[in-house]
């Protein structure tokens, strides 16, 4: 005879479990055999995805979408965005133009491009009149007035090819590409060479601090681009090639790329100093681009090839990726957490001669919990179930735990 108590017993067991292995990690919650390329939402809602050929909308999170291919007839879709709440953008290259709706893509009307300048490759949106744009094979950012009635440019920044813009402010702007990175402080008037390298992708999160995807490392600057070190990536990191990557705070950011034929998601909660490998579906192979509302929620165009068939597919996250293993940047040493899982009382045995050292303890998304260790052991009762991470810095480096708490 069960008694009610192993029924309730068995039923947290169940709950527990199943919090636990759907805890984390990256869903597909859209395919499909179109090649797909590009992503952006603007809420939790109301998204827009799309490739070359083909363009789809939601409005309910990605529950259903709606082809909007066939809205006007152009032969090449090349940069798709979500102004605000109605309006959207399409950049085309046969013919060049912009495809835009002011209705949240019921109707759409075509905006040709100006004789003199090229295709539309970036975009900088401060409102729906004042936009920043880069193109394909001009190397020119001009801004746009009035929705594309009319284009200000600057002078030529570089005789050579641009790739990325990024605006933290509409003053203050950067653009890289072949022959580096440069700088304005007067919107797009004049600019400044900061950086000498060819770079593909830049992101600044404010005037002073960015990151540039310089080959296949990572940089960053914190002083307004005079400066650029290189992010250092633990051993398990690597290799990834990376395609693509986006800042969503002062500390979290988020890579995409490949590595040994297989798709990679890495990101950070700290600013660079723990990488975490993101969960993410077996069969994917390439990832292409990536959107971020908030350190949570997350989308990714993503690929893969199986018995000579080409899938796309649209990624989602709601808890920052998951994390299937954190990496450290210096693991010169280990401790070990006991019992683990663990229920009420935590045990931390760690070999070391020193006694200066920081123990610290963060949730699945990185906040700091209020865990204290008093003689190697904490009282953890007052959690919630879930996976947690414990790290000790010492002065011989870092190295963190993950744990469950039932």
């Amino acid at each position: 005879m069960i008694t009610k108590y192993q029924k309730i017993l068995f039923c947290l067991i169940v709950t527990l479990h199943f919090q636990l292995v759907t805890i984390a990690q990256w869903n597909i919650i859209y395919s499909s055999e179109d090649v797909l390329t590009s992503v952006d939402f603007y809420n939790s809602e109301f998204g827009i995805i799309g490739g070359p050929y083909n363009i789809f909308l939601t409005y309910d999170g990605g529950e259903t979408w709606i082809d909007k291919s066939d809205i006007y007839d152009v032969t090449v879709i090349n940069k798709l965005a979500i102004i605000d709440d109605t309006t959207l953008i399409v950049a085309t290259t046969l013919p060049t133009g912009i495809l835009a709706s002011s209705d949240s893509g019921l109707s759409w009307n075509f905006i040709n491009a100006p004789s003199d300048v090229d295709i539309y490759r970036e975009f900088e949106f401060f409102s729906k009149d004042t936009i920043i744009s880069l193109f394909e094979y001009f190397p020119f950012v001009c801004r746009t007035y009035s929705f594309f009635d009319t284009l200000s440019c600057n002078v030529a920044i570089s005789p050579f090819l641009l790739f990325d813009i990024s605006f933290p402010t509409s003053q203050i702007g950067y653009a890289c590409g072949q022959d580096g990175i440069f700088r304005t402080t007067d919107g797009i008037e004049t600019w400044e060479q900061v950086f000498n390298s060819s770079t593909t992708k830049i992101q600044f999160i404010n005037p002073a601090n960015g990151y540039a995807l310089f080959g296949n490392e990572f940089i960053k600057s914190v002083d307004y681009g005079d400066n650029w070190s290189t992010t250092d990536f633990a051993e398990e990191i690597n290799p990834i090639d990376i395609e693509d990557f986006t800042i969503v705070d002062d500390s979290v950011f988020f890579i995409i790329g490949t590595a040994v034929d297989k798709g990679k998601i890495v990101s950070s909660y700290n600013n660079g100093t723990d990488w975490i490998i993101n969960d993410i579906p077996n069969q994917i192979k390439y990832l292409f681009d990536i959107d971020c509302l908030n350190k949570d929620t997350c989308y990714a165009i993503a690929s893969s090839f199986i018995e000579g068939v080409h899938m796309y597919y649209l990624l989602k996250t709601t808890n920052g990726g998951g994390i299937s293993t954190l990496h450290n940047l210096n693991p010169n040493f280990t401790f070990t957490l006991t019992p683990n899982p663990a229920t009420t009382i935590l045990h931390l045995q760690l070999a070391l001669k020193e006694n200066n050292y920081t123990i610290q303890t963060f949730n699945l998304v990185g906040e700091l919990m209020p865990v204290n260790f008093k003689n190697n052991q904490s009282d953890i009762s007052h959690l919630p179930p879930g996976i947690y991470f414990t790290e000790v810095i010492t002065e011989q480096g870092r190295a963190v735990q993950k744990w469950v708490k039932m």
